[in-house]
């Protein structure tokens, strides 16, 4: 996602921290005081009172929690109002930064960009979207054409190149074109000179060697798997992990003898 967001969004990035955490999607607040109140002009607003014993700090956040709730599910304005308890006079924030107010997002919609823009990039992951791009229905066999080359020349191992061709396979069910997709991928002979890897030009050892078998028939399991749940052929899912028929339906059996 991050080479996408300085491609497509004109995001400068110098670095990022990963977020781990999740959002939760089963949140409950209960509002001391919520009613829809009709004006005698005909208006219709939701009045929400808070009432705080504490002076809290990051009360806006919570309102501001509150007021996005309840947007969702009345969609008519909210006027809120927290009725502080204390002796002194509070000295909570009220009002949340200009850059903390959610004005609304930025809506980017992928069949507007031009398919030449994305295919011109250096980014596997920018081209493998050129699929739901801006382009005549008729020029879709010439652009898959297209996407599958440059996929073939940047990718760095045919690991690599099958990933790529799997995210491709699952993208272009959004534009019903999974039989040409998987057409062009049979048609295309994915052969790789392995004196381009860089493993291999680095001068791995043995036991590099050793990992590296592991690792690819992991990921010939993973490819496996995959082409099964996305209802692939077992004529495609061969080519895309490298293996013949017969390999491919006895890693199938021992797979699923393992489970």
């Amino acid at each position: 996602m991050l080479p996408l967001a300085e491609l497509l969004l004109g995001i400068q990035i110098h670095s990022t921290k990963k977020l781990t955490m999740k959002l939760q999607t089963t949140l409950e607040r209960e509002p001391d005081f919520i009613r829809e109140v009709k004006t005698p002009t005909g208006d219709r607003f939701i009045l929400h009172l808070e009432f705080q014993r504490d002076d809290e700090a990051y009360m806006v956040y919570r309102m501001k929690e509150y007021e996005a709730i309840l947007s969702r599910k009345f969609r008519i304005p909210i006027k809120q109002f927290v009725v502080y308890l204390g002796q002194r006079t509070s000295k909570m924030p009220s009002q949340l930064r200009e850059e903390e107010v959610f004005t609304g997002f930025e809506l980017l919609n992928i069949s507007s960009i031009d398919v030449e823009k994305l295919l011109a990039k250096e980014v596997p992951e920018a081209i493998i979207l050129a699929i739901l791009a801006d382009y005549e229905p008729t020029q879709s066999r010439e652009i898959l054409k297209r996407i599958l080359t440059r996929l073939k020349r940047l990718s760095q191992s045919e690991t690599q190149l099958r990933k790529y061709l799997l995210h491709l396979q699952q993208l272009s069910r959004l534009r019903n074109l999974v039989e040409q997709t998987a057409k062009s991928i049979q048609d295309m002979p994915i052969t790789y000179d392995i004196n381009k890897d860089f493993l291999y030009n680095k001068g791995i050892e043995e036991g590099e060697i050793r990992g590296e078998e592991r690792a690819k028939r992991a990921q010939q399991n993973l490819d496996i798997t995959q082409g099964m749940e996305n209802g692939l052929n077992i004529e495609l899912i061969a080519k895309l992990a490298g293996l013949t028929l017969e390999e491919v339906e006895t890693r199938i059996m021992e797979l699923w003898i393992s489970r």
